[in-house]
């Protein structure tokens, strides 16, 4: 069984059913090469690698429906649980915050469910974030990588890579 829907205009979202994932991939995006995420987003995803940072897993194939050519699209993964178990993290917690405020009750899981540890780790930051002290920065580098988030910080704000909402 597979689900196709559009993602949004230039971008189709395509879920394959548990028992029949794509090279262990469970939900892709096919992007239109005519948006510059097509072209930009594989550099940016490359570098990253080379970063030893991890990365979706992509590239660029060719869609065919009954057998004939749709047309040549960028294939990236979606973040979810398989990319989490590929990269050998299967603990890693991935957060948004589709309603844009500065508390833990605007943020979901994205992809593991009441992850005990990540949370509290959340509110560190959060805490850190509505009221920077000393203190509460010397717990926030207590619970980041700060190298990992350096290299991502710079990463995407060298390649203006639109990861993270804060560089666009």
């Amino acid at each position: 069984l597979l689900q196709v829907r559009p993602a949004t205009v230039s971008r189709w979202r395509i879920r394959f059913a548990k028992d029949d994932a794509l090279e262990g991939q469970r939900e892709i995006n096919l992007i239109v090469t005519a948006d510059g995420k097509a072209i930009f987003e594989p550099f940016t995803n490359a570098v990253f690698r080379r970063l030893g940072m991890m990365t979706l897993r992509d590239g660029y194939v060719v869609l065919r429906i009954n057998g004939i050519p749709q047309g040549i699209y960028y294939k990236v993964e979606h973040w979810d649980a398989p990319l989490l178990a590929h990269h050998q993290r299967p603990e890693t917690t991935l957060f948004r915050n589709p309603r844009g405020g500065k508390d833990l009750g605007t943020f979901d899981e994205q992809v593991t469910k009441d992850n005990s540890t990540a949370w509290p780790a959340l509110q560190v930051l959060l805490d850190y974030e509505n009221d920077p002290t000393p203190e509460k920065f010397d717990a926030a580098l207590a619970v980041t990588d700060i190298d990992d988030y350096l290299r991502f910080v710079a990463g995407t704000t060298l390649f203006c890579a639109d990861h993270t909402s804060f560089v666009t």
